[in-house]
């Protein structure tokens, strides 16, 4: 039932990304400068002015990028209340997912194939104290990988896990569950009418404890498309029953020459909008062409007042991929995109990311200034406007800072990151620790960062050196 299109064959070809699952194609080793000569669900939003090409508040800034903003004082790395993270071996398999408890306590989930932490038995899910130390295992675990993690937005500290597993600690369970604070499955979400992969999760912050679900089905396309995988959107109520008022819905295959098909990859529901956000590799969405980015009302009819036009596309293919989705962090309400990106909505950008107001359009003060083809965005938590931006470029990850117009930091050392030549998909995801120390949490598929044992997962400073301890 369930599809495979969340761990592919690194054998495809490389003119088409797919979701996590990613191969590098021969080439330069370093990233390099490019230039163009084209520009590259009930809660109301609060009032504010339309937003425009350029935002009212991009003002020049006498202050360096990556420096923390005025009238503030840095702390020093490694600061925190928790200390050094001391995460001795790490894990033996990939980390797929990071999120930070809510709860005060500044731990933090980790989810992923892994089957052990630090030589430790933790069964594809763990949580972990600030320190490094494991704060709690979840017994027999789960038996399959964890692809996605989202923390209830209702007050409990509730947790919801998805992929293609079928028990935890031992007992039959669903591929979407709800674990509670105390790291029990809560038997007051059933999600037993899920008939697809759950890859990605949103949770709603209306209070309606809704949840959205994100994934694929195998299906069977008519030729020249023989096989392959059809993309799901879906929204679960408190008790985990399909709501009614937004039927699951399914995409179309984003070209003949797609022969796996279109797949939903990230989806976001920001504080108070009560849109759904939706990326992915697809063409259309219950027959409205979208083209890999929209946004959805709370009653899953596309939202017109997004202008998002023809959508993503690249210049020599329609077979776009926006593999990550995340709200920029300054109030702006606008959205960072990142993947096989080179148009939007008819006009040419810089390969790679583009940001994207409110409203939909375009925002032309923001070029990613450095080929490489993003896989995880984070917004720096300092108020720079900068972002983290990890990727490829040809065959080498890279972990990067860029300011708010898309230009590297160059007081950010670029780290290296070392992932075995066999390994079938790159991935690395970034999470701000939200300490007070400006420090980032990463993990993925690699196994070394700058020449330093770590296997999957490490604590980093904003300037890119390593926090973590190792053993």
């Amino acid at each position: 039932m369930a599809s495979q299109g969340w761990f592919r064959s690194a054998a495809r070809n490389c003119s088409l990304l797919v979701i996590t699952l990613l191969a590098g194609c021969g080439g330069g080793s370093e990233p390099q400068s490019i230039t163009t000569t084209t520009p590259p669900t009930t809660a109301q939003e609060p009032t504010k002015p339309p937003p425009t090409t350029q935002p009212p508040s991009m003002a020049p800034s006498m202050q360096p990028s990556g420096s923390q903003p005025p009238g503030s004082t840095p702390p020093p790395p490694g600061s925190g209340s928790g200390g050094p993270f001391n995460q001795g071996k790490g894990f033996n398999a990939f980390v797929r997912v990071i999120v930070m408890a809510q709860d005060g306590t500044h731990d933090l989930y980790v989810g992923g194939d892994f089957t052990s932490y630090n030589g430790k038995a933790a069964n594809h899910l763990i949580r972990l104290h600030q320190d490094g130390s494991v704060a709690r295992t979840f017994g027999a675990g789960f038996d399959q990988v964890v692809l996605n993690l989202a923390l209830a937005t209702d007050g409990t500290n509730a947790l919801y896990a998805a992929g293609p597993f079928s028990q935890f600690d031992g007992q039959p369970v669903p591929q979407l569950v709800r674990l509670t604070a105390g790291g029990l499955r809560d038997p007051t979400f059933q999600a037993t009418a899920l008939n697809f992969l759950p890859v990605t999760l949103a949770v709603t912050e209306d209070g309606s404890r809704d949840v959205y679900v994100g994934g694929n089905v195998d299906v069977i396309f008519p030729p020249p498309s023989p096989t392959g995988t059809a993309g799901r959107l879906a929204r679960f109520n408190p008790d985990g029953s399909p709501d009614p008022t937004f039927p699951i819905n399914t995409t179309i295959p984003p070209s003949s020459a797609d022969n796996l098909g279109p797949e939903v990859v990230t989806i976001a529901v920001p504080p108070g909008s009560g849109k759904l956000y939706v990326s992915g590799n697809f063409r259309s969405y219950n027959g409205q062409e979208v083209w890999s980015f929209f946004r959805l009302n709370p009653d899953g009819i596309i939202d017109s007042t997004f202008a998002s036009g023809t959508g993503v596309g690249l210049i020599d293919s329609g077979s776009s991929a926006v593999e990550t989705l995340v709200r920029a962090a300054d109030g702006s309400g606008d959205m960072y995109a990142g993947g096989r990106i080179s148009q939007y909505n008819g006009t040419q950008v810089p390969f790679g990311s583009i940001r994207v107001h409110e409203n939909g359009l375009l925002d032309t003060s923001y070029a990613q200034a450095v080929l490489l083809v993003p896989m995880g965005i984070s917004p720096a938590q300092d108020g720079t406007g900068d972002i983290f931006l990890t990727g490829f470029s040809f065959n080498v990850f890279r972990l990067l800072r860029l300011d708010r117009t898309g230009a590297p930091v160059s007081t950010f050392r670029k780290p290296t990151l070392h992932i075995e030549r066999d390994t079938p998909f790159w991935l690395v995801n970034i999470v701000p620790v939200l300490d007070g120390t400006r420090d980032l949490y990463i993990g993925g598929t690699f196994t070394t960062y700058n020449d330093v044992t770590v296997n999957h997962i490490a604590r980093i400073h904003a300037d890119g050196s390593l926090a973590s301890v190792v053993d």
